[in-house]
């Protein structure tokens, strides 16, 4: 079944041993070209052995999540919201991300170049700024998809890794206000330094 939902959401049912998922297209074009996956119903390519895919947001983003196989090491890139002191472009790397009142850890690892935070998730823009000061008690940012990624890796498999751009500020530059072009630097920087990580983790392997 996994193999039949990939070829349907990729437009391939191979087994990759790690994926990058982001429902951020600039996010997915700022990451290395490779081999374009066609006949998916997300845009999807492969690099050094990785699929890298275009997703829904919000919790539409566990099928596709569902579709890999346990063995598939995840890493999550998305934008976030700060909730307290993180600016637009900053970028983090939480170790937990919660969702209605449940904790779910990430595969952060302690090597990682990224400061960690605490990631709530919500289930619609419009949702993080009405809970804006509910949420601000409980984390350093807001998301639409973290927790729910994380949730789809709990228990079965290792561990999400989850990498997030501040995209806006719930008390400053909100999503209405911030346009992607402000995000470019930041979205091309952490394209070039994932790439770098995911290139040097396959050198070291043995």
């Amino acid at each position: 079944m996994r193999a039949r939902q990939r070829q349907t959401f990729f437009g391939s049912s191979v087994g990759w041993s790690a994926a990058i998922l982001t429902p951020i297209s600039a996010i997915y074009s700022a990451l290395p070209d490779g081999e374009p996956l066609t006949g998916g119903w997300w845009p999807a390519k492969t690099w050094e052995g990785v699929l890298v895919a275009v997703m829904p947001q919000a919790s539409a983003i566990l099928d596709p999540v569902c579709a890999l196989e346990p063995t598939t090491t995840v890493l999550f890139i998305g934008f976030t919201g700060a909730l307290s002191t993180y600016s637009v472009g900053d970028v983090m790397e939480p170790s937990t991300a919660l969702l209605d009142g449940r904790v779910y850890a990430t595969g952060r690892r302690s090597t990682s170049p990224y400061p960690d935070a605490r990631v709530v998730t919500v289930r619609c823009l419009n949702e993080s700024m009405q809970r804006r000061d509910e949420l601000a008690d409980e984390a350093d940012v807001v998301d639409m998809e973290a927790a729910w990624v994380c949730a789809a890796t709990d228990g079965e498999r290792s561990p999400a890794r989850v990498v997030l751009i501040v995209s806006d500020e719930l008390r400053g530059r909100t999503f209405i206000d911030v346009k992607l072009d402000d995000l470019g630097a930041a979205i091309t920087r952490l394209g070039t330094e994932i790439a770098e990580q995911i290139t040097e983790g396959t050198r070291s392997r043995p």
